[in-house]
């Protein structure tokens, strides 16, 4: 029996996984000329972006950049539609974390690049210095000033985020443990009946 119970406690118990969940919200630019100066980010004003992302090594150490192993995030307008995407399937479109001076002693920042037909996008977000993958990210950015930005505004202003989080994904094998420990208390339980 205590056999039993130390399994159903590892089947159960979370598992770190190398997944990650992200998503967030654009808001509106922070100058009243922003989207007359970029009008390629016009579409993205009160939408969102959401996807995964698989990393190791989380977090990265200052000046440190970590190639993601996989990735897809998509980049929403307000009405929900996919207007681009970042993957490795996608050519010209790396995904990375990096760990940055931007703020004391550094931050980590997550970056997505989107080609398009008019204008490559980058969509980079700060997180915490301890992020590892797994936090709600710095929504006022200090330097570089993170957000939605096309190449000519990589180091002016973007449009920013906001209820930006990064989530574990559960691994398929917590849900498989608890499956079988469930299966086992079922078969105990009707050996004891008989």
């Amino acid at each position: 029996m205590a056999a039993f119970a130390a399994l159903t406690t590892l089947a159960i118990a979370p598992v770190r996984a190398a997944d990650f969940n992200l998503s967030g919200k654009f808001s509106a630019p922070r100058s009243p000329d922003f989207l007359q100066l970029y009008p390629d980010l016009a579409p993205f004003v009160g939408g969102s972006f959401d996807g995964t992302y698989s990393a190791e090594g989380l977090p990265p150490k200052y000046e440190q950049v970590i190639n993601f192993s996989d990735w897809q995030i998509n980049l929403r307008n307000p009405a929900g539609t996919v207007l681009a995407t970042s993957s490795p399937t996608v050519s010209r479109s790396p995904g990375v974390a990096s760990g940055t001076h931007s703020r004391d002693p550094f931050a980590i920042r997550l970056l997505f690049e989107f080609p398009t037909e008019r204008n490559n996008l980058t969509l980079d977000i700060e997180f915490p210095p301890d992020f590892n993958g797994e936090g709600i990210a710095i929504d006022d950015g200090i330097a570089g000033r993170p957000g939605l930005r096309t190449r000519e505004a990589l180091h002016g202003d973007a449009l920013p985020y906001q209820d930006t989080s990064s989530t574990p994904v559960p691994e398929p094998s917590t849900f498989l443990g608890a499956a079988i420990a469930s299966g086992m208390v079922w078969r105990m339980r009707k050996r004891i009946r008989r």
